[in-house]
């Protein structure tokens, strides 16, 4: 049966009216802060199935952007002066050149 938190707190009064050990006052005091919890993210104002797919749909447009948009991706449109030794990326025609 689904109870409200008052009538939950109620019931957990009553059955430890009398006990004040220490076990007793840390299992309210866990389910006190848990239902506080629970009850804050239910109240949350935000919207995430809609935040989610929002995001989704941007990874998605960004994903297919980069392979099949063709401006720019040209190898011979990039200028290989500005790019670090390391990371130029070597053609066949350098495998048998002699640098000097």
């Amino acid at each position: 049966m689904v109870k409200t938190k008052d009538e939950l707190f109620e019931a957990i009064k009553n059955k430890f009216a009398e006990d004040d050990s220490e076990e007793t006052i840390s299992l309210i005091e866990d389910i006190t802060d848990t239902v506080n919890d629970y009850n804050t993210r239910l109240s949350s104002e935000t919207d995430w199935k809609t935040k989610y797919e929002t995001n989704d749909a941007e990874w998605r447009k960004k994903y297919k952007e980069r392979f099949f948009n063709s401006a720019g991706n040209n190898e011979d449109d990039v200028p290989t002066d500005d790019v670090p030794e390391q990371n130029k990326k070597l053609r066949f025609e350098d495998l048998f050149t002699v640098k000097e």
